[in-house]
């Protein structure tokens, strides 16, 4: 996780609690019951010193903007601006304009909540065909898929290590996603199978995700 500015979703934890709430919404659950999931998902986090403040203000930020903010959310949130918590992260200029948008923050959560809403429903967006193998260790899986219309196709490695998931890909070829296969050796190893032939754009030896490495081997199918 990263801070790349001094505004408040500057901030991926930041992003993170407010993507994780409104999707919660959007699913059809009440706003308390989707603080109280997002509060047992965080748990870990929020008793961090560097991500628990910033989950009370993007929380507390996200809930007054759809007009919802909760009583406790709220005193939270004050209590980190006026305490100063986690402003080690800026200096100079950065950190007077931190100051500033903590300031105008603790001003508006105080003040008149907008009226009330709901956020709008994405559009659900199909999935590209794909093929996928768990990895052995039950913490991610590898995902073979080609975009709808693209030439080529992708391999995508997705870890879980701690309370973080991401991943990224490993492999892009212009061939058929369903013409490569995926394998896991103990380890766990990635195996990934393609066509003699294939014009190959992107070929990765290892997947990296929070100190993890994972090898990845390649073979090409006569």
């Amino acid at each position: 996780m990263g801070t790349y500015g001094a505004t408040l979703f500057h901030d991926d934890t930041a992003n993170d609690v407010r993507d994780e709430f409104l999707h919660l919404l959007r699913q059809g659950y009440s706003v308390e019951e989707s603080s109280k999931a997002l509060l047992a998902e965080w748990a870990m986090a929020i008793d961090d010193s560097d991500d628990g403040p910033v989950f009370w203000l993007a929380l507390a930020a996200t809930q007054f903007e759809y007009g919802c903010l909760q009583a406790d959310v709220k005193q939270r949130a004050v209590a980190v601006i006026d305490e100063g918590s986690n402003l080690e992260r800026w200096s100079g200029k950065m950190l007077e304009r931190r100051r500033e948008v903590l300031a105008q923050l603790r001003s508006m959560l105080l003040g008149p909540q907008p009226k009330a809403r709901r956020p709008r429903k994405r559009k659900q967006v199909e999935a590209p065909p794909r093929h996928e193998m768990a990895a052995p260790d039950g913490l991610g899986k590898a995902v073979a898929f080609s975009m709808p219309g693209a030439a080529f196709m992708q391999v995508y490695v997705e870890r879980e290590v701690g309370t973080s998931r991401g991943g990224g890909s490993v492999f892009l070829a212009y061939c058929a996603y369903d013409d490569v296969e995926l394998a896991w050796t103990p380890g766990p190893t990635l195996c990934v199978t393609y066509p003699a032939g294939t014009v190959v754009q992107q070929q990765s030896n290892a997947h990296f995700f929070c100190g993890e490495t994972i090898p990845v081997v390649y073979r090409r199918r006569d």
